[in-house]
């Protein structure tokens, strides 16, 4: 359990230049829109950048981000850290 903490922080939140602008989205949007709507586009925009970045392959997505579980972690880390903001910005 430590060892996915410490992924997760480093992966998904502090090497992951762009969770920082899903977080800043997140609570743009929850406050423009609701906290649900940020629900529903962070779970969806990481479906299309998977989709669009790799075309829904797994090799093509260990050549961007070094492995399935790096791109894993990051993706988790843009959720997380949308919702999490969303979430402060309506409660």
């Amino acid at each position: 359990m430590i060892d996915v903490l410490k992924k997760l922080l480093k992966w998904g939140f502090n090497n992951n230049t762009w969770a920082w602008f899903h977080i800043l989205a997140g609570g743009l949007l929850a406050k423009l829109f609701g906290f649900w709507v940020v629900v529903v586009l962070a779970l969806g925009w990481e479906v299309v950048e998977f989709l669009l970045e790799s075309g829904g392959s797994f090799e093509k997505c260990k050549k961007t981000y070094g492995s399935v579980e790096r791109w894993a972690y990051d993706s988790i880390g843009d959720i997380i850290g949308a919702i999490a903001c969303a979430a402060i910005v309506v409660w």
